[in-house]
């Protein structure tokens, strides 16, 4: 595994974790997008994509304390793209219900930024989705 990709995913979720989408991070042209059952599916594309989606996933009238970065592991797929493993919690604003589960994705880096980054809701489908097998 490159330890350049490495390196860019970890920051990027550092960032993410830390309160900032970290545009500086994402080419230009980045394309996510969440599992269809997520409030924030997408798609959403570029850095006014990136802000959109940042401002619908803390959208403050849906809850409080949330941290949905917490960056568990990297997993190789090929020369540009890893599974990563996500811990998040969060607290429900109306209701106070917690959330607490891990989540994946499929984040592929080009030219040392963040080109797309696709979520799952379970660890298990990012990794079904990137061709590997439990």
């Amino acid at each position: 595994m490159s330890q350049e990709i490495v390196d860019v995913v970890r920051r990027w979720f550092d960032r993410l974790d830390a309160g900032d989408p970290a545009p500086d991070l994402c080419s230009p042209d980045i394309e996510f997008r969440n599992w269809s059952e997520s409030l924030t599916y997408g798609p959403y594309h570029g850095h006014d994509g990136l802000h959109r989606w940042w401002h619908e996933v803390h959208d403050p009238d849906v809850g409080t304390e949330i941290r949905l970065f917490r960056l568990e592991e990297i997993i190789e797929v090929d020369e540009v793209s890893v599974v990563t493993v996500q811990r998040a919690h969060a607290r429900a604003r109306f209701t106070g219900l917690e959330a607490d589960y891990h989540w994946g994705a499929v984040i592929s880096v080009r030219g040392g930024k963040i080109a797309s980054a696709f979520g799952y809701s379970t660890p298990e489908e990012a990794k079904r989705a990137a061709g590997l097998s439990e």
